[in-house]
């Protein structure tokens, strides 16, 4: 039987959002499979081989289409693609793609986390609402995507949150009884906490959530920051403060401990500074 790329990725989009996944999960999906569907001048699903998907990132990675992709941008978009392959397996649709090949691991750099004494500054150079959600994102461990989509009726009165994030993992985020008392305030109105600040009756969106964000960090003298950086100094002060990582792998919602194992590096900066600071030489 012949699918087409196009009716496919329409069922996905309908089948991915009523199972409760993100808005900006299927976007990214769904554009990245159309862009290699173009690129590669495919219209049915038999079309699309383990080679083609691989020849695909090689001429990407070189600019063939255009702008060149980095190594971290091919590995995202090889995800995205294997995410799309997910679906079809499960509605029993064969699509004879070895999806273990079409891979592209990334050379990370080494985590640089921000510190709690961080983060306080960048909330005093934010509006008051941008630094409520950055104190929730740094003391949750919490995505832009999961914050900004809140609701009180997602505050539950002994300040924990039940949570449906990335890959509709379901986890619990604990915060403070005083965090928790300001979001209230900020949601009184309309039951949305985090409201964008040129539209008010409308909820932030995660582009302008970002945004928002990183011009605090700017100001806030750390230019080379990110958002997701808040994430990061959760995982990093925690470990550094003694939890495990079986403990910090929840609290985080990863699917795979060897993720979390990703930051103990940092830990390991720690001991090493501490072990030239204070052992006695002979």
């Amino acid at each position: 039987m012949t699918y087409s790329i196009r009716d496919l990725v329409r069922d996905y989009e309908t089948g991915r959002r009523s199972a409760g996944f993100s808005e900006h999960t299927i976007e990214r999906v769904t554009l990245t499979v159309n862009m290699v569907a173009r690129d590669m001048n495919i219209k049915n699903l038999n079309e699309m081989t383990t080679e083609l998907l691989l020849d695909w990132g090689d001429m990407k990675r070189k600019g063939v289409f255009g702008r060149p992709l980095s190594q971290s941008g091919l590995y995202a978009c090889f995800n995205s693609v294997k995410s799309f392959l997910r679906y079809l397996e499960i509605q029993g649709i064969n699509h004879g793609i070895e999806r273990r090949r079409v891979y592209c691991k990334p050379r990370y750099e080494r985590l640089e986390c921000l510190r709690p004494e961080q983060i306080k500054k960048i909330v005093r150079f934010a509006p008051y609402e941008v630094g409520v959600l950055i104190r929730l994102l740094y003391t949750g461990g919490m995505r832009i995507s999961e914050g900004i989509n809140l609701t009180i009726d997602d505050l539950a009165e002994d300040s924990t949150i039940y949570l449906t994030g990335k890959w509709c993992e379901s986890r619990t985020v604990i915060i403070t009884p005083d965090l928790r008392a300001e979001m209230m305030r900020l949601g009184e109105r309309d039951g949305y906490i985090f409201h964008d600040r040129k539209r008010h009756t409308e909820p932030l969106n995660r582009k302008n959530a970002y945004h928002y964000i990183k011009t605090a960090m700017i100001l806030a003298g750390y230019p080379n920051a990110y958002p997701h950086a808040l994430r990061h100094g959760f995982t990093t002060t925690l470990l550094r403060r003694g939890a495990n990582v079986s403990q910090v792998q929840r609290m985080l919602g990863h699917k795979n401990i060897t993720t979390t194992q990703r930051y103990e590096h940092l830990v390991t900066d720690d001991l090493v500074m501490a072990h030239r600071q204070y052992l006695v030489k002979i």
